[in-house]
């Protein structure tokens, strides 16, 4: 399964930095939070939405910043929060993409961060000149002396061509390399033949892709990638617990090391769970170095969610990670180890 983020043009989701630490107060009612949204230049965000989930019921309350970038929750019930906030024409900084904290009393003194949305646009057609439509897009962002925080590497929402083989990709400022993740084979290619992730313009390795910087709201226009062809193969296996036992429902992801520092996922990887017996199947997948990881069924969040939790999880080393080569031939009966929270 492969995320459809056509419609993400404009990244509504948080870039958080908790810039102070929360401080008591009694402005905000017995069970309120109060806090700060501004931009990467410290200057506060007028109407942006802050949203406080609570992590036990669902439950999900709204606030408005005014113009000084204040908001306000008055009395809400006591207990844990996920706090995020959103505002068109900014995008999320990945590496600090909420905030969980116990509201036990009034709380105040919250910064969250939201960076001004930069745009990349191209076309992705195929060595026939072909458009490739959807097809995966994402920006992987380089090591840069400045610029917001967060590691190289790291992919931003990623975005889909249209039947014209057109995207838009939503970033936050800095150098970045394009990577575009094709579904199945060109028109008229054999069977034993796919289009295989390429970087713009039309690299098959990241050390030969072409660099793209943005600055905050600039738009980048042309960044057109001609993907490339060539021999791929299926991953196969199954999800087991410590003790061996097959884990359904359990999300498999496929990260490949791309250069020291930087992470991507394939995009036929994506939101792939287990069957009911614990097995998997990845197909489309280039020759080279990978490695799997998983996390549980039980673990809570939206698809892409949990694919970018497992991602930093295998980059920390906090979950197990099985490493597969794929040379010539379809790799079999992979086993990949997911770590289960006991219930005594």
């Amino acid at each position: 399964m492969i995320i459809d983020a056509a419609g993400m043009l404009a990244v509504l989701i948080l870039g958080l930095a908790l810039a102070l630490a929360p401080q008591q107060t009694q402005a905000i009612g017995p069970g309120g939070l109060a806090g700060t949204v501004v931009d990467d230049l410290k200057a506060p965000i007028e109407g942006a939405r802050v949203f406080a989930t609570s992590t036990e019921s669902k439950a999900r309350l709204e606030a408005l910043t005014d113009r000084d970038g204040h908001f306000r929750f008055s009395n809400i019930p006591l207990g844990r929060y996920l706090i995020q906030a959103e505002k068109q024409g900014y995008v999320v900084n990945l590496m600090n993409a909420g905030i969980t904290t116990m509201v036990n009393g009034p709380l105040a003194g919250y910064v969250l961060i939201l960076h001004k949305a930069g745009v990349i646009s191209g076309v992705v057609t195929d060595e026939r000149g072909n458009p490739v439509a959807k097809a995966t897009v994402q920006a992987l962002r380089k090591a840069s002396p400045s610029g917001p925080a967060g590691p190289a590497g790291v992919p931003g929402p990623p975005a889909v061509t249209d039947d014209r083989g057109e995207f838009r990709v939503t970033v936050m400022a800095g150098e970045y390399s394009v990577l575009i993740q094709p579904r199945g084979r060109a028109p008229g290619a054999s069977r034993d033949v796919t289009l295989l992730p390429t970087y713009y313009p039309s690299a098959t390795t990241a050390d030969n892709a072409l660099a793209v910087a943005v600055r905050p709201g600039e738009m980048q226009f042309g960044v057109n990638v001609i993907v490339q062809t060539g021999r791929a193969y299926t991953i196969s296996g199954f999800v087991v617990d410590e003790q061996g036992q097959p884990q359904p429902g359990a999300l498999v992801t496929l990260i490949k090391q791309v250069l020291p520092g930087q992470l991507s996922m394939q995009a036929t990887s994506v939101g792939v769970t287990t069957a009911k017996d614990g097995s998997f199947t990845l197909p489309g997948v280039a020759p080279g170095a990978w490695r799997l990881t998983s996390l549980p069924p039980a673990a809570g969040g939206s698809i892409q969610e949990r694919t970018i939790a497992g991602m930093m999880a295998s980059l920390n080393g906090t979950t197990p990670t099985t490493v597969v080569e794929v040379r010539d031939a379809d790799v079999k009966d992979v086993r990949v180890i997911v770590q289960v929270k006991s219930d005594k």
